[in-house]
């Protein structure tokens, strides 16, 4: 069975061209079209299709899945960054590990620092809201926050985190 994700439905956009019938609807040895148009055509019906699939209102727009992370010099500070983020209904999942050792360079001068990771998994939809909630609360003038796409999700574990989302888009 082919799942939901980017490959799936581009295999499920290829069968349902049936680029076959395509062919034998404008073959050349009826004189219709040249073999040069046919590609063409059929090159432009897929771009569509997948414009239509995969627009910032089609399906896996609405259902990519990122994993962030930032970290703090406490884990009080990393604890509470998680809860919020939960509490908030802007994350589906957050979780504090470290400590850990940090190597940097800020203001001029090489850092080693004590910190823990708060990593956090959300849906692409909260992402903006992720990041300004940051700003307000966390405890660093130039926060770490790096986001990265979830490609190979479970589906159980992409359905709950999609239905975290669509909960909290209804409670606002």
């Amino acid at each position: 069975m082919v799942s939901d994700t980017a490959e799936g439905l581009r295999m499920k956009i290829a069968q349902s061209l049936n680029l076959e019938s395509l062919i034998t609807l404008f073959h050349p040895a009826r004189g219709d079209i040249s073999p040069a148009k046919i590609r063409g055509a059929a090159r432009e019906t897929l771009a569509f299709s997948y414009r239509m699939l995969f627009s910032a209102k089609g399906i896996m727009a609405s259902s990519k899945i990122l994993v962030g992370w930032t970290t703090v010099d406490s884990a009080s500070a990393a604890k509470k960054l998680a809860a919020g983020l939960v509490a908030a209904r802007l994350a589906a999942c957050a979780q504090v590990d470290g400590p850990i050792t940090s190597h940097y360079i800020w203001q001029g001068k090489q850092q080693r620092a004590k910190e823990w990771r708060v990593w956090v998994k959300f849906a692409a939809s909260r992402a903006k809201a992720i990041e300004a909630w940051l700003k307000i609360h966390h405890p660093y003038s130039t926060p770490q926050w790096v986001t990265v796409e979830a490609v190979a999700v479970a589906k159980p574990y992409r359905e709950w985190v999609m239905g975290n989302a669509k909960l909290t888009s209804r409670s606002k």
